[in-house]
């Protein structure tokens, strides 16, 4: 980890953080971000991966793989502390239906054209995947680690 990673990280953020957050946000940057978060659930990994990201904002666009049921509160945790525009968070859901109240752009990953992964944060969730493997492994997202 680069000692700057850490510090780039906004102030607002590190404040919330308990200091086990803390540490762990310093364990995967430590790690070159090839890292598990399996805390219990309620213990906040979503705010920790949150706070990954702001550290290394220079390798964005972000991907966030998700169950299905938390992609859009991963969308409003990701405006809420990292104060993207909605318009930057691309959600893609499976099918579109109901109401877009939150302003993210919602893309069906069912429709007939080509889905475009071009938000400074795509959150998907683990059912698309295998649709989306070929658009995936060509995109570019960085990858860290050996994988």
């Amino acid at each position: 980890m680069l000692p700057e990673q850490y510090g780039s990280m906004p102030s607002v953020i590190e404040s919330k953080l308990l200091p086990f957050q803390r540490d762990g946000v310093r364990f995967v940057l430590q790690h070159g971000i090839r890292v598990l978060i399996a805390d219990e659930m309620g213990l906040g990994k979503t705010l920790q991966a949150i706070a990954v990201a702001a550290c290394v904002r220079d390798s964005w666009p972000v991907l966030v793989l998700t169950p299905s049921s938390l992609r859009l509160h991963w969308a409003t945790m990701i405006q809420q502390w990292l104060n993207i525009p909605s318009s930057d968070i691309l959600v893609l859901l499976s099918q579109c239906g109901g109401s877009n109240r939150s302003g993210f752009r919602i893309v069906s990953s069912n429709t007939k054209s080509s889905v475009h992964l071009d938000g400074l944060f795509n959150i998907i969730s683990y059912d698309v995947v295998p649709k989306l493997q070929n658009l995936l492994m060509s995109s570019d997202f960085k990858r860290y680690g050996n994988w």
